[in-house]
């Protein structure tokens, strides 16, 4: 049994599903801090059922889930499934792949399947007890797993041992019988108290129910005694009414003459009324066109009012209104004249553009040539570099011949000694004879030199043969010591070895030698040359360099300068024609101000032509009121002389009816 792989969707740092691949033997995970290689592992913790947030790293179980990025949207569900190949049937499942899943979502809900089937965490759980693998079995050793193991107390180390021993399995089942055991023990004591409670109200019901029986009796008893009442007091009412209906028919004729005489009183008093109502209507009438002419006065007098009012408005609008046109047209003189100095502004700026742009051009060009002169100086550079290159191949090269030759040179001039038996000590010791006969030589010529020189300051001529003398002795003694010097020099020579005269022949090997050391040196002068060349190429480039950025900043000074004083262009271009807008406006709303004028004032001579048109009508209102007031004095008195008929009658007519009620009531009884 080994975990084959692991899929991950939405845990924590993995938004996209994620596969990885475990084969047999020892895989390792490998990255930077911070990669993800710690969120697998809890990735498989989690699977496992790990409900634990802190060991999580979460401060909430939704937190596993991805939680998006500037770029990408947070996710509402995170999945890990693990699939653990089970060949040796180490599981208790018959299959040869198992594939546990957990999913939760951000709403906090979580599920399980296994092998696709939805489970619990219990059976998840009850799978892999003894086999080492669980959210806190010993096959997950995380960073300080082992010390906190070490560090533990025996008892909570013995959970790791039981795992390894696999007897967790028989001990977490042993523990759900000893659960399932007090569960039943509860469920058979709250069984008893149910039983118990039962037989406690089992009397308490029988005698209710008792009760209730007999109260049934009783009740159907009442409901029979209460019928036979009712139907003797039904028979008793009918009795009594044919009695009531022979007394009623005789105050029925009596109450039909009361009620003739009434209907013939109305009779009149509705004629009388109706004249009485034809007065009032007409005298209502007549108030109310009073009372609409008074209101027809008073709307005059408020016409007249809001007209004056408004009129007082129309002067004031129009006093207003010929300050706007004044002001107007002082705004539309400022504004022409600040458009001009704007156009003024907007040809220095066009020509100040043109002046940058054929800068700009010209500085372009500048740069382009510099350039190319560049790029050409860096071919030579490059072909100066190969020269040298291939120079220094060649003085190596020489240098090689020159080593070899020298090595030749050695081993020639250690045969020729030895062949020619040359002694160098015997040399030296001629050597030091010759140089010793030469001082002595030296040192006499001197010393003779030095009498010579004195015997010319001698005054003296009798000593003058003697020193003469004593000088040709000197001399052929001289002779003599340079006889043997020269002799000395012919044994030196003859001690010389035969086979040097080979080596500085011309076609003799240290002439070779010779020839290698002028071509090396020939080599050496060109190889400064081309360095010389080189660097002189390379501080043309820099200078050249240093001219491009100097040309390339100024280009991008005169470019902003170019963009700024475009800016501005632009920026008096929309002056210009905000300007132009506002002169526009200006000038609209100049003629609107007069338009509103010359209207204002036909509003005024309009509103004093309806003020004495309503005037005028108010006069013939008041000739109109003046007729309605005699009209509606003379209703006045005939409608006084019809209500006191009227009044009579209706005494009359209340006793009648006072009759009729008393008859009413004797029929009632």
């Amino acid at each position: 049994m080994f975990l084959k792989r692991i899929e991950i969707l939405g845990f924590k740092s993995f938004a996209d599903r994620t596969i990885i691949e475990f084969n047999e033997g020892i895989s390792a995970l490998l990255g930077p801090n911070g990669c993800g290689k710690s969120n697998i592992v809890d990735a498989i913790k989690w699977v496992l059922g790990e409900q634990s947030v802190r060991n999580m790293r979460a401060e909430r179980m939704d937190d596993v889930i991805f939680s998006g990025t500037e770029s990408r949207k947070a996710l509402n569900v995170a999945e890990v499934t693990l699939v653990i190949a089970n060949d040796q049937g180490i599981l208790e499942i018959e299959r040869p792949e198992i594939a546990i899943k957990r999913r939760i979502f951000r709403e906090g809900d979580s599920e399980y399947f296994l092998n696709g089937a939805p489970v619990r965490l219990k059976e998840i759980k009850e799978l892999f007890f003894d086999t080492g693998i669980g959210k806190s079995a010993y096959s997950v050793m995380e960073q300080g797993r082992i010390d906190q193991v070490l560090s533990n107390k025996p008892e909570e180390r013995r959970y790791i041992f039981e795992e390894a021993a696999g007897i967790t399995k028989y001990r977490m089942r042993s523990g759900e019988a000893e659960r399932k055991l007090v569960k039943t023990e509860e469920n058979m004591v709250q069984v008893e108290n149910i039983l118990h409670e039962v037989h406690r109200n089992y009397e308490t019901l029988k005698k209710q129910t008792d009760k209730t029986l007999e109260y049934r009796k009783f009740k159907e008893s009442v409901f029979s005694l209460d019928r036979d009442l009712k139907l003797l007091q039904w028979r008793d009412l009918v009795e009594s009414g044919e009695k009531k209906s022979d007394r009623l028919k005789s105050r029925e004729d009596k109450y039909q003459q009361v009620v003739g005489k009434i209907n013939d009183i109305k009779t009149e008093l509705a004629s009388e009324l109706d004249s009485v109502n034809e007065m009032e209507s007409r005298l209502i009438e007549s108030q109310k066109q009073l009372y609409g002419m008074d209101l027809e006065k008073e709307n005059q007098e408020e016409q007249v009012k809001n007209i004056r009012e408004r009129r007082n408005e129309s002067e004031e609008t129009c006093k207003s209104a010929r300050t706007r046109e004044k002001n107007a047209v002082v705004s539309l003189g400022s504004l022409k004249k600040l458009k001009k100095n704007r156009e003024t502004d907007l040809a220095a700026f066009k020509d100040r553009i043109k002046e940058i742009e054929g800068n700009i051009t010209s500085l372009s060009k500048t740069i382009s040539a510099a350039e190319q002169r560049v790029k050409g100086n860096t071919d030579e550079t490059l072909k100066t570099n190969n020269s040298l290159s291939g120079e220094e191949q060649t003085r190596e090269a020489l240098g090689d011949d020159l080593r070899s030759l020298t090595d030749d040179i050695v081993r020639e001039l250690d045969r020729g000694l030895k062949d020619s038996g040359y002694d160098r000590s015997t040399r030296r010791l001629l050597e030091q004879s010759i140089l010793d006969s030469l001082g002595e030589m030296r040192i006499r010529s001197e010393g003779r030199s030095k009498l010579l020189s004195d015997q010319k300051n001698l005054t003296d001529v009798n000593k003058t043969p003697e020193l003469l003398s004593s000088a040709s002795v000197d001399f052929l003694n001289f002779s003599k010591s340079l006889a043997e010097v020269s002799g000395l020099f012919t044994e030196y020579k003859d001690s010389e070895a035969d086979f040097l005269e080979e080596f500085l022949a011309p076609e003799g090997i240290i002439t070779r030698k010779r020839d290698l050391d002028e071509k090396i040196t020939a080599s050496a002068e060109k190889t400064r040359k081309l360095k010389d060349d080189l660097g002189s190429l390379i501080d043309e480039k820099t200078a050249l360099t240093v001219q491009i950025n100097e040309s390339r900043e100024s280009l991008e000074e005169l470019r902003v300068a170019q963009a700024r004083t475009t800016t501005q262009s632009a920026a008096a271009e929309d002056s210009l024609a905000s300007l132009a807008r506002e002169a526009e406006s200006e000038e609209a709303r100049l003629d609107e101000i007069r338009q509103q004028l010359a209207g204002e004032e036909a509003r005024i001579r309009s509103l004093d032509e309806q003020v004495a048109a309503i005037l005028l009508k108010r006069e013939e209102l008041e000739k109109t009121q003046e007729k309605l007031r005699k009209d509606m004095a003379g209703l006045e008195s005939g409608i006084s002389s019809e209500n006191e008929k009227m009044t009579g009658r209706e005494s009359k007519l209340k006793k009648l009816t006072e009759q009729r009620g008393n008859l009413e009531i004797e029929k009632e009884r």
